[in-house]
């Protein structure tokens, strides 16, 4: 049950991560001479939302080699 837990978070981490770097994305469209520095809301970096991404691969085949039994 643990695993699951630890995907839950990442996945809610990530989630966050998408709609913190959706509202960056309509500030820019809506503010198109302003400068990213300006913005005051937090800009997720890419980094963060690779690793994040890898981290819920890598979580989801440890899950699913576990569940395969042939």
């Amino acid at each position: 049950m643990r695993e699951y837990e630890v995907i839950n978070y990442h996945m809610e981490q990530y989630q966050v991560y998408l709609e913190q770097n959706k509202l960056f994305e309509e500030w820019k469209t809506n503010n198109p001479d302003e400068y990213a520095w300006n913005y005051k809301g937090k800009i997720p970096t890419q980094a963060e939302m690779k690793r994040t991404r890898l981290i819920l691969h890598k979580l989801m085949i440890d899950v699913e080699r576990k569940t395969h039994t042939y």
